[in-house]
């Protein structure tokens, strides 16, 4: 299968309709070639038609780009990947004493600090905004111990953005645009609200009241967290960006050098491994990696309230996708199309996800009873039956916005190892639930990156 338009326009079409998306834009490069195709409306209530060049937000896939304009002040020499936080914010502060005086962007980058990462403060629109909220993280625990384990970590990016401001003397939204999106030669890649205005822009959805899409309670911008996810861009610009990074660092568009080969190189390799290997297997600078059938592949994959965005490349088969979508199972829709197009233009099969092994626990399985908590988030594994546990999932505030609920209960099944499976997030595919004891005898469950310490047996 080459880059056929029309074939991808109707995949995207077909998946869409079937996962209740309401409306999505893929862009794909692969060997020379580039196809940008779109399906279904920006928004349900003015049902303006989404277009291949149109802006959705990226969540957390905005993270890859943070992560690249640090390696990029760092190869010009602004700051040091390895020497503490507290020596560019000599306010910085968190609970632990030791991480406050230990921490590193390498850390912060590669989720390995232990600070726990889902504090979603609000600071304000002002250009101090990334100041306040590093103030704010003076109270904030360790989900774990500095560099013990990955924990997915927004916090710590919000963290690296302050640096960013600190050796630039910009704001992080200029810095970005400034070092590396001007460069970058991207058109459609913006930061605030009033950039997004703009372009032709998508508006969230969210399930409602009936699980049917409706729209989101706001168009989600919280300029504290932007180098967590601030980001909106079209899906070719996304590919643009991903190609630069596939590329050792030069950009496609303006073949303007962003990073050195090296430092491109650098946020592909891996940090830490990754308990959950569904999600990835390992975690570079600001980069998701895993092997494919052989074939290294990097992305990252981002949501807000109501829209989301999927990134994937292969540097070895010059290969690069990009989905962006307002709501729905978009998930589903990412995965079904990367393995089709892996498939099609890589010509290698994408690893199945997680399932039930549909035998009995194993004999070890009662040992992993109990709370698991951290900031947004607590899980609460019970006793089942023979061949199952039980599972409970109690959200805070902003991921029950994401999702369309607090609650969500139901079973956890083996999978293999210390790896179990649940249907928890109420979508239709398994997910991957993994179970483990750090060197200080602490255990630990590992679920949707996020690293959620015991607390209760």
């Amino acid at each position: 299968m080459s880059l056929d338009e029309g074939h991808w326009r109707d995949r995207l079409a077909h998946l869409t309709a079937e996962h209740g998306v309401p409306g999505a834009a893929l862009a794909v490069h692969h060997r020379g070639g580039q196809v940008s195709v779109a399906a279904g409306v920006l928004n349900l209530d003015t049902e303006v038609n989404a277009t291949g060049d149109s802006v959705f937000q990226l969540g957390s896939v905005g993270k890859a780009y943070t992560a690249a304009l640090v390696v990029r002040l760092f190869e010009q020499g602004l700051l040091d990947l390895d020497a503490p936080v507290l020596s560019y914010l000599p306010g910085f502060r968190v609970a632990d004493a030791e991480v406050t005086k230990t921490v590193t962007l390498r850390h912060l980058l590669s989720h390995t600090s232990g600070i726990d990462g889902d504090h979603f403060l609000d600071t304000g629109r002002a250009d101090d905004a990334l100041e306040r909220y590093v103030e704010s993280c003076a109270a904030l625990r360790q989900a774990h111990p500095l560099g013990a384990v990955m924990s997915y970590c927004n916090s710590g990016y919000a963290i690296a953005g302050r640096v960013v401001e600190r050796v630039t003397g910009d704001a992080f939204d200029v810095a970005v645009r400034r070092h590396l999106l001007d460069p970058l030669g991207v058109e459609r890649t913006v930061s605030l609200p009033e950039e997004v205005l703009r372009h032709r822009a998508a508006y969230g959805h969210v399930p409602g009241p009936d699980g049917a899409a409706t729209l989101a309670p706001r168009w989600e911008h919280r300029r504290s967290m932007a180098p967590a996810g601030g980001l909106a861009a079209s899906a070719p610009d996304v590919v643009a960006f991903a190609r630069m990074l596939a590329a050792d660092g030069v950009s496609p568009l303006s073949g303007e050098r962003i990073l050195t080969a090296e430092g491109a190189r650098l946020m592909r390799t891996p940090q830490v491994a990754v308990p959950d290997t569904s999600l990835a297997e390992h975690w570079g600078l600001g980069l998701m990696l895993a092997g494919w059938d052989g074939l290294a592949v990097a992305g990252h994959d981002g949501s807000t309230v109501g829209q989301g965005a999927m990134m994937r490349f292969a540097p070895d088969a010059d290969l690069a996708v990009a989905l962006v979508a307002n709501g729905g199972d978009f998930g589903r829709v990412g995965d079904a199309l990367f393995a089709e197009l892996f498939s099609a233009l890589a010509g290698i099969t994408v690893p199945a996800g997680p399932a039930p092994s549909g035998g009995a626990l194993p004999a070890g399985a009662q040992q992993w009873i109990g709370r698991y908590d951290s900031v947004n988030v607590s899980m609460t594994v019970e006793p089942g039956d023979e061949h199952e546990l039980a599972l409970t999932l109690t959200l805070g505030s902003l991921a029950a916005e994401h999702l369309g609920g607090t609650t969500f209960t139901g079973p956890l099944s083996h999978s293999a190892g210390d790896v179990y499976v649940a249907r928890h997030l109420g979508a239709g595919d398994w997910q991957a639930v993994v179970f483990l004891e750090l060197a200080d005898g602490s255990r630990y469950l590992h679920c949707n990156g996020r690293a959620l310490r015991r607390i209760e047996s």
